[in-house]
């Protein structure tokens, strides 16, 4: 990294205006003394423009709290190198001693992580996301990866208009910031129901009535960078990334992704990670997904229930239920899939070159998409276990469910399994197959390192949600807690994990040292036996193991990865008891954190 020039800063008008609080301040830290959490953080916006000159630049800060702009700044920052204005020729720019403006590229962005940071905990305030000028990303295009991965605050990117040709040619920097916050809140709003699915890492999908996703509100949001992705890897295995798309670019290959849902579940985390990686590559990538209809999850997740051989045994998969999936995929399929210029449309109409179908919702899309183009490569990516066992059964659900798929998954060129041999079926032919393990991304909300200030944060989050159930609350950091993170779902060993906590003596005298208990994991939108999970689950906490009712905090929560990163990341002890399937990204994940792993020997987690 280059050295950043020196810098000088003078505030032109207070950052903040309004004078700190005192008294928040004080009762802050008087729980912090307790060995407790500090108060809860009032939520705000943030908008930041810039505006150069000769030698120095003018960097302007808005804060809004979702109605009105509560607090500014102006600070002029003079460097000992020159920059350019946006657009402007850098003949007579005075440059680094390395002949670049990188150096003070660093100084503009560590000069704002430095004051974002400063002024959130000197005032006790959580920003959620940030727009920033176009113009300040251009002079310092790391700053949105590194305001996430310092801040975690979502960084928006917002186009400024030509200031010359509109009535903004006269505003001010401050006008500028308080124009890309107001803007920055306004994309969010064009987009959601909830704000509080901004907190998340979730925010990089939407569900969009032409049924396709659009990551990173259309590429605004810049979570990660290069740079950020080359230092996680060998030398090699970045070189050999860039082979492949150096390959693919020059053929000019397009890709699709389809599957069931955009939220929720290791296949959208990975699917997130890849389509972001993809478009920093400059892969002609795109991922689509059907409209949403309860109906068809409720049968494709008790399809999924008999794959895996939880169902319970009077569960079968119906003719009429074959008929209303393969309905349900024609017509997403018709609408918005197969018409000229549509991602399944032939080559020769400009559909994409090579199709990917994940896990067995859409089987029949296949066969669509080698009707129309016999020829295109076809990928089916199996996520789920399957008992290769069971599907061999005649007289067994799973062969029936199974036997169904294989009509239409056997066209596809490559089947593509978790590396666990169990869980292919004997039909699929082994020239066809190929082992992919489940992968997870160092730099999202799931696993980003957070700043104490962050975790207290999302652990007030936390135990905002347990008050509104009514339940009990995690008592950290004066007691440990342990944690099972995943989907409320049959098949992940809820009743081992409830066993465990209540095998723990909780007459004995140390019984307050004993750590609680917390069981979380997100929503899926294709998954409605989670509701029913919980409410299992509570109900046995308020009937067989009430003893230990206020010792365990059992939750399904909304998709703010950062809360479960932070339940990882703070845990005594993780768990990942699963009883089928047992993907191993959790145990990973945990590891990576530093937290020890209880898991069973079930499915990948042996991996």
């Amino acid at each position: 990294m280059p050295q950043s020039p020196a810098i000088s800063a003078t505030e032109h008008h207070g950052f903040q205006v309004m004078p700190p609080n005192r008294n928040i301040d004080r009762m802050h830290r008087h729980r912090e003394g307790n060995g407790e959490l500090g108060i809860a953080l009032p939520e705000l916006w943030l908008g930041v423009a810039i505006e150069s000159g000769d030698g120095f630049f003018k960097l302007g800060f808005a804060c809004h709290d979702g109605t009105y702009t509560i607090d500014f700044a102006v600070h002029q920052l003079d460097l000992q190198h020159q920059i350019p204005k946006p657009g402007q020729s850098d003949r007579r720019v005075v440059k680094d001693q390395d002949g670049s403006n990188e150096g003070a590229s660093h100084a503009i962005c560590d000069y704002l992580i430095k004051s974002v940071h400063q002024y959130q905990e000197k005032n006790h305030y959580k920003f959620l996301a940030v727009g920033i000028a176009q113009e300040l990303v251009a002079l310092s295009p790391q700053a949105p990866s590194r305001i996430w991965a310092k801040l975690d605050i979502v960084p928006i990117t917002v186009p400024c208009l030509t200031r010359r040709a509109t009535p903004d040619a006269n505003k001010g920097v401050d006008e500028l910031a308080d124009s890309m916050v107001r803007k920055g809140l306004a994309q969010v709003l064009q987009r959601f129901i909830y704000i509080d699915a901004f907190h998340t890492d979730q925010y990089k999908v939407l569900w969009s009535c032409e049924a396709s996703t659009s990551a990173d509100l259309d590429n605004q949001i810049q979570l990660i960078s290069l740079a950020q992705q080359q230092a996680l890897v060998s030398e090699q295995t970045w070189r050999t990334a860039h082979y492949y798309r150096e390959s693919i670019k020059q053929r000019n290959i397009k890709f699709s992704f389809f599957s069931a849902t955009p939220q929720g579940g290791g296949v959208v985390l990975m699917r997130h990670a890849l389509i972001r990686f993809y478009k920093l590559l400059g892969v002609d990538t795109t991922w689509w997904v059907p409209s949403p209809k309860p109906e068809i999850f409720r049968i494709t997740k008790t399809n999924h229930n008999i794959l895996q051989g939880v169902a319970k045994p009077e569960e079968r998969l119906q003719s009429e239920q074959k008929r209303l999936i393969e309905d349900w995929v024609q017509t997403n399929a018709g609408r918005f899939w197969t018409s000229e210029g549509g991602p399944l449309a032939p080559r020769s109409e400009g559909g994409v070159d090579v199709v990917i179908v994940d896990d067995p919702q859409m089987p029949t899309l296949i066969p669509i998409v080698k009707r129309l183009d016999p020829d295109r490569p076809v990928i089916f990516r199996s996520h789920i276990q399957i008992r290769s066992d069971l599907a061999q059964d005649s007289a067994a659900p799973t062969a029936e469910v199974w036997n169904w798929l294989w009509q239409s998954l056997q066209q596809a060129d490559v089947f593509i399994s978790h590396p666990v041999k169990a869980f292919v079926p004997h039909t699929v032919n082994l020239n066809k197959l190929a082992y992919m393990p489940a992968t997870t991304d160092w730099l999202d909300g799931l696993n980003k390192p957070l700043s104490e200030f962050d975790t207290a944060y999302y652990l007030h989050e936390f135990n905002a949600e347990a008050t509104r159930w009514s339940i009990a609350k995690i008592a950290y950091p004066k007691r440990k807690y342990v944690v099972q993170i995943a989907r409320l779902d049959p098949s992940k060993g809820i009743p081992d994990v409830r066993r465990a906590r209540q095998s723990s003596d909780v007459t004995h005298p140390t019984a307050k040292a004993t750590p609680q208990l917390v069981i979380a994991g997100h929503y899926s939108v294709d998954d409605p036996d989670g509701v029913k999970v919980l409410e299992q689950t509570l109900d046995l906490l308020d009937t067989k193991y009430s003893d230990i009712k206020d010792d365990v905090i059992a939750m399904r929560l909304g998709p703010t990865d950062q809360i479960l990163n932070t339940l990882m990341s703070s845990a005594h002890v993780g768990l990942q008891l699963s009883t089928r399937e047992g993907f191993e990204i959790k145990v990973s994940e945990g590891l990576h954190k530093g937290v020890p792993m209880i898991v069973s020997n079930a499915g990948g987690i042996p991996l």
